[in-house]
């Protein structure tokens, strides 16, 4: 999958990443169709945090989910999500 990351100050970049793995018993993988930068992600961009390693923006978005765990009841694949 694509993401878009920022690897230091002022610095983005669209890198292939490895597929997302079902957490747990408890987690589920949502497909993401639309995401927002929030606040939080500018701290990273604009470079008062501090990266070691790329990170990952857009952690607001809405997608499909495409594989919940065996405790999940509340939604199953197909559903449409907002993850705040």
């Amino acid at each position: 999958m694509r993401s878009v990351m920022v690897d230091g100050s002022g610095r983005v970049s669209v890198e292939q990443r490895p597929d997302p793995e079902l957490p747990g018993p408890d987690g589920a993988i949502v497909e993401v169709t639309a995401t927002a930068i929030c606040g939080s992600d500018l701290h990273f961009l604009e470079g008062h945090y501090p990266v070691t390693e790329p990170v990952a923006l857009g952690h607001e978005a809405i997608g499909v989910v495409v594989e919940t765990g065996p405790a999940v009841e509340s939604f199953s694949a197909g559903d449409r999500v907002l993850v705040s």
